[in-house]
C-alpha cells in the first residue's frame, strides 16, 4: 500500500509538471533563465572538457560525468564547444536548481535533475521527469546537472548523456532549422513504436510510462548507445546502427558558429 500511494504521489507530481509545460508553451515571450544563480567565477573547468563544477561537487561525481563526456562522440563534443554550450555540474550542497518558468507557477514541489538549452533555435528545453517546455531564449545554451543528491532521491546516474542526447536531437537540424530533428522523423517514430517498451525498461521513466515520448526515448537510446551499447544492440542491432549513424552525421560545427 505504501508503494502504491508513493507511485500515485509521483504520478500526480509528474502530471503537474506536464501541466506546467503546457502553460509555458502558451507564453512564447518569456525569456528563460538558467536554473542556477551561482556566478561563473564559482565554477572550475574540468581540464580537457566542457564541464564546469561548482565548489562542492564531489570528486566521484566529477569523475563520472567526465567519463560520460569522454564517451560522447568527438563530433558531438566539438559541436557543444562550437555552439558555446557549457555543461554545469551544480552540487546540491552549493545550490538547488530551480526552473524559473515553473517556479512562477508556484509549485515548489518540482525538482530539477537536468536541463538542456539549445542556443541554435533560441529555445529553452526544460527536462525533468518527462516534461518539455519551450520559450524564447537570447543567450548561449547550457546543460545543467544537479549532483550530490541525497540518497532518498532517485536520479538517473547517466542523466548527462541523456541530456546530451536531447541536445543532439536539435543540433542535427541546424542546417534546416528543425527542432527535435531526429525524434520527430517518421523513421524514429517507427523505431519508437517498435522498441519504446524495451527502452523504457532501462529508463527512470518506467515509473510513469504515460509520460514517455519519442524525444525522451531518443535521449535514452542515445544514452544506451554510448554508455551501454551491448544493451541497445540486444534490443535491436538495427536500432543501434540507426542511432549511431544519426549522431555521426551531426556536423561538428553548426551554421553560423564557425570559429
Amino acid at each position: 500500500m505504501l508503494v502504491k500511494n508513493r507511485i500515485h504521489r509521483i504520478a500526480a507530481l509528474f502530471q503537474a509538471i506536464a501541466a506546467a509545460a503546457v502553460l509555458a508553451i502558451a507564453l512564447p515571450g518569456i525569456q528563460a533563465r538558467a536554473a542556477h544563480s551561482l556566478p561563473d567565477t564559482s565554477f572550475t573547468q574540468v581540464p580537457g572538457s566542457d564541464i564546469w563544477t561548482s565548489p562542492q561537487v564531489s570528486a566521484q561525481e566529477a569523475y563520472n560525468d567526465t567519463v560520460y563526456w569522454l564517451l560522447t562522440p568527438q563530433n558531438v563534443r566539438d559541436r557543444l564547444l562550437n555552439d558555446n554550450v557549457r555543461i554545469y555540474l551544480i552540487s546540491k550542497k552549493d545550490e538547488t536548481l530551480t526552473a524559473g518558468i515553473l517556479a512562477s507557477i508556484g509549485d515548489s514541489r518540482i525538482g530539477v535533475g537536468g536541463l538542456t538549452t539549445h542556443p541554435v533555435y533560441n529555445r529553452y528545453i526544460y527536462q525533468s521527469t518527462g516534461a518539455l517546455a519551450y520559450v524564447t531564449r537570447k543567450s548561449d545554451g547550457m546543460i545543467e546537472i544537479q549532483t550530490d543528491l541525497p540518497g532518498t532521491t532517485v536520479a538517473d546516474s547517466l542523466r548527462l548523456l541523456h541530456e546530451i542526447g536531447h541536445y543532439c536531437d536539435s543540433a542535427a537540424g541546424g542546417a534546416t532549422g528543425t527542432l527535435l530533428a531526429i525524434s520527430s522523423t517518421p523513421e524514429w517514430k517507427n523505431y519508437y513504436n517498435t522498441y519504446a517498451s524495451q527502452i523504457l525498461r532501462t529508463s527512470t521513466y518506467s515509473a510513469v510510462p504515460n509520460l514517455y515520448s519519442a524525444s525522451e526515448c531518443w535521449a535514452d537510446a542515445f544514452k544506451l548507445a554510448y554508455a551501454a551499447p551491448a544493451s541497445l544492440q540486444a534490443i535491436s542491432p538495427d536500432l543501434y546502427n540507426y542511432v549511431t549513424a544519426q549522431v555521426a552525421a551531426i556536423p561538428s560545427v553548426g551554421p553560423g558558429t564557425e570559429r
